[in-house]
């Protein structure tokens, strides 16, 4: 392609100064132009050093075989290859299976989400078993212990990260149960479930973002032909840039939300819908990708 006004066309030179010493090449005087553009670059280069810490967790085997899933740890290398380009990334945790325990999760959140600052974005990621206020570890024996959603709003709370992102592709409509509970629970809406995300008043932040699977009395499924959960298939989708309607190379929290809902519902018949709330901009960039 050809420039209208190439910089090193003849009358487009910039100018030069003599040297101090009078020998040797003289000191080039940079252009307007050019000092616009290394401002530019070095502004870039600041602002792209904001930074993702994430922890990524999958569940298919349970202690309990009954409850094994067959593509939630899927699901969970799925979301950590799309976030991480495929390479190994230190601000990012990858806990699997028998890794996926309370300890291990805890520790880990603790861990990247205080490394944070407060241009960064935090992100935690779960795909396994869910039930009314918490998340199905590997561990949670005869589900009684559970990791309980106020343990991770504990961590989002003390991270200085002003971002804060939970994603879950959980059922919620009894899929694991406590003892004494009937498999099918009656029909809540999202905010019983996440009740303790709800509490913005605990938060030092207004940017927190749940992004939810299934409403709370909907199972989310998991498709063979997909090889994956329904909701994650759609949510790396979007965050490859599928979701990005304006095609600006960013995907915004409405963009994300619109495209995920409308491919799972569709998806399945209507019979699970995700769900996002939380305290954001619809404006919030999510991912920027290439």
């Amino acid at each position: 392609m050809k420039q209208k006004c190439p910089t090193n066309a003849p009358g487009h030179e910039s100018p030069t100064l003599p040297s101090p010493s009078g020998e040797g090449p003289g000191v080039r005087i940079l252009s307007r132009r050019k000092i616009n553009l290394l401002i530019f670059a070095l502004f870039t280069c600041f602002t792209l050093q904001a930074e993702v810490y994430a922890v990524i967790v999958g569940v298919s085997r349970y202690e309990d075989p009954e409850d094994n899933l067959k593509y939630a740890a899927s699901d969970a290398q799925a979301f950590y290859k799309v976030l991480t380009s495929g390479k190994q990334n230190p601000n990012v945790a990858l806990l699997l299976n028998e890794k996926a325990t309370e300890k291990n999760i805890l520790n880990e959140m603790r861990a990247k989400f205080a490394k944070a600052k407060a241009s960064d974005r935090i992100i935690f990621f779960f795909s396994g078993h869910g039930i009314n206020g918490a998340f199905c570890q590997y561990d949670c024996g005869d589900y009684t212990t559970f990791l309980e959603h106020e343990e991770i709003q504990s961590a989002f709370k003390k991270s200085k990260a002003k971002v804060k992102i939970c994603i879950a592709d959980a059922c919620h409509a009894g899929s694991i149960r406590k003892k004494g509970q009937s498999k099918t629970l009656p029909p809540d809406t999202i905010a019983g479930y996440y009740k303790a995300f709800n509490d913005q008043s605990k938060l030092k932040t207004n940017n927190i973002i749940v992004f939810m699977s299934s409403r709370g009395n909907q199972y989310s499924e998991e498709h063979t032909e997909l090889g994956q959960g329904v909701f994650t298939y759609y949510l790396i989708e979007a965050f490859k840039g599928k979701a990005d309607t304006n095609k600006d190379k960013k995907v915004t929290a409405k963009e994300m939300y619109t495209y995920v809902r409308n491919k799972v519902s569709s998806g399945t018949g209507k019979s699970q819908v995700p769900v996002m709330f939380g305290r954001f901009s619809e404006n919030t960039v999510i991912v920027a990708y290439k």
